[in-house]
């Protein structure tokens, strides 16, 4: 699937802090969770899952109303994902033009399995075109690993570049992005720490594709770090201030990307 490895990191990371985001806020993880795994095409897991939800102590009366309605939710995702694969070409180019995430999520997904020449100039139209920069990003991720070989406009955080997607490197993949990983690793030694951070250092990735990431890997540790545990709503011994001191760090430079990661997190 397009952007399985997103979707699986996302889900990766529910599954690890679940019991941290089942404090926080129910209603909010359950569509977040059960929406990665139709957008996976796992709706079997994705009923499975709902009875967990359903069998967890009582919360308050949204969440009640929000686990009567997702069967129906589920079973229309399914319902159309099908749909969608059965349809000839000309009817999917129709589904390029809605405005719904989801279903130009999934008809993306169907195209990549086709003769992807035939659908570039839609593939093309939401590249620019489309107000979510994940679903641009997404579109153009498509065109990297098919290989197109063609001059296409981009629109890059509402900059509009000329792309050649055959000559651009895939995020998450070689050296860079490995070291990065590891090196988070080291200096967090916390599992549910790495993991948020790295599920965060993915959607701005992506987000920011294809331009690279161009910062000191200590910088990105510590402004994963701030954002991490912020999410998780732990408690830092030291004010980001002190850290940076301790480690000579630029403090102006982690401020700006923290600003630049949340950023991207607030209009995925």
């Amino acid at each position: 699937m397009l952007g399985a490895g997103k979707l699986e990191k996302a889900l990766d990371c529910i599954n690890v802090n679940l019991k941290i985001l089942e404090s926080d806020n129910m209603s909010l993880l359950i569509k977040a969770h059960i929406e990665i795994l139709c957008l996976m095409g796992k709706f079997d897991e994705a009923f499975t899952t709902l009875e967990y939800y359903k069998n967890r102590p009582y919360v308050s009366q949204e969440v009640e109303e929000l686990l009567r309605d997702m069967p129906k939710m589920i079973r229309m995702e399914e319902q159309k994902r099908n749909s969608l694969s059965t349809m000839s070409d000309d009817e999917l180019e129709e589904k390029f033009k809605s405005e719904d995430s989801n279903t130009l999520l999934m008809a993306i997904d169907v195209v990549r399995g086709r003769d992807i020449t035939k659908f570039l100039n839609k593939i093309q139209n939401v590249m620019v075109n489309f107000p979510k920069q994940s679903i641009r990003s997404l579109a153009l991720l498509l065109l990297v690993q098919k290989q197109v070989n063609k001059e296409l406009r981009f629109n890059h955080i509402g900059e509009i570049i000329d792309v050649n997607p055959s000559k651009i490197e895939p995020p998450f993949v070689g050296e860079p992005f490995n070291s990065i990983v590891r090196a988070l690793d080291a200096a967090y030694r916390n599992p549910v720490l790495s993991e948020n951070a790295i599920s965060i250092l993915s959607t701005h990735l992506i987000y920011i594709y294809p331009q690279p990431l161009v910062v000191d890997t200590q910088v990105i540790i510590e402004a994963l770090y701030q954002i991490s545990n912020e999410y998780l709503n732990s408690e830092m011994k030291e004010s980001l201030e002190e850290r940076c001191q301790e480690k000579g760090l630029d403090l102006e430079a982690v401020k700006t990307l923290i600003s630049d990661i949340k950023k991207s997190l607030d209009n995925f």
